[in-house]
């Protein structure tokens, strides 16, 4: 009797793309502390599709991430990770990097997509904790039997298989029901228009977020109001961290926004040199500026920051809470004074 052959079901996992993922993590997270995982993992997307010469900064600068900021202590705590408006778009078309996102009605659908999409050699794009990149699948004859291979900063960096049950979980709790890939090369849009889009949104995101208007975000503080509030609320020795969501005290949502300052320093120096002098040295001083709210922050860290950065039991001590929010108004100077700096330009190339 003949014996009845093993069926053999498709596995795909992108290799390239795992090497990829571990080197830009490795880049981001020796420069930044807690760099955007949104942003990491489009630039995973970006390099496995060719585009090798992008980078974090320009990427976080394009998002909105490096010129906008956030704040809320309580329930809305996460607005700070919510991508600023026009985001996608932007490094669209600075870079001719053409982007989707993919509205899913149920979890075999996502599993559809990304069968589809690591079949044409592409990696997936995910919203989690912190967004994670899906390199890999495993079908099977049973459902349940199905494995996904996720990329994620807080696993192991040579990634982890989920189940399907564990996908499932993602799907249903993490994902917002979306997913986002490369879609094709596109033309792409002038350097000194992206430029002085970049502008306008470090000018007019100062004093007006568009994300203000929304209900959703009521209560919550951007741009220099939200800077002076975090200021003024760590100064506040009588506020313990009960205050605070959890306990948070500007660990996970401020690091990656002080952090960026130093990355809109290093894209308005690149984007001055695509204007005319008057216009370029009102640039080169916005960057010094931003160089130097960046500086400050550092000082913030030195007092309030994370574990290895500062003295233990800061945050219960009235010396190292007050001199922490002197180092965060001294950032807030320096920023002002960027974006004056940056208004100037713009009245000159309007």
């Amino acid at each position: 009797m003949a014996t009845k052959k093993k069926e053999r079901y498709p596995q795909v996992l992108l290799t390239n793309v795992a090497r990829i993922f571990e080197q830009v993590t490795k880049e981001t997270n020796k420069i930044y502390w807690q760099p955007r995982s949104a942003i990491t993992t489009h630039l995973v997307c970006m390099r496995a599709a060719g585009w090798r010469s992008v980078d974090y900064e320009t990427l976080m600068t394009l998002s909105g991430f490096g010129v906008s900021f956030a704040y809320e202590p309580k329930d809305k705590f996460w607005v700070s990770y919510v991508p600023p408006h026009g985001g996608d778009e932007r490094i669209t078309q600075a870079t001719g990097f053409g982007w989707e996102w993919l509205h899913l009605g149920s979890a075999d659908q996502a599993w559809t997509a990304v069968k589809k999409t690591l079949d044409a050699r592409k990696p997936i794009r995910a919203p989690y904790l912190e967004d994670l990149v899906i390199a890999g699948y495993q079908a099977a004859a049973r459902k349940l039997h199905r494995k996904v291979y996720v990329l994620c900063v807080p696993f192991a960096e040579s990634g982890q298989w989920w189940t399907w049950r564990q996908f499932v979980d993602w799907f249903n709790t993490h994902s917002r029901r979306y997913l986002a890939r490369h879609t094709k090369r596109v033309k792409k849009v002038a350097a000194r228009q992206i430029a002085i889009e970049v502008m306008e949104n470090i000018v007019g995101w100062a004093q007006n977020n568009p994300m203000a208007n929304s209900r959703v975000y009521s209560g919550v503080r951007f741009g220099i109001e939200g800077i002076e509030a975090y200021a003024a609320d760590i100064a506040d020795t009588s506020k313990d961290e009960s205050y605070f969501h959890q306990g948070w005290l500007g660990c996970h949502n401020i690091y990656p926004q002080w952090t960026a300052r130093k990355c809109t320093a290093m894209y308005l120096k690149q984007a001055a040199k695509k204007f005319a002098s008057k216009v370029s040295c009102h640039l080169l001083a916005a960057t010094r500026e931003y160089k130097a709210a960046y500086g400050a922050w550092q000082k913030w860290e030195s007092h309030l920051g994370r574990k290895d950065k500062a003295p233990k039991g800061a945050w219960q001590t009235k010396t190292h809470r007050r001199a922490g929010a002197v180092a965060v108004r001294k950032a807030l100077e320096h920023e002002k004074s960027a974006i004056a700096e940056v208004a100037a330009a713009l009245a000159l190339v309007m």
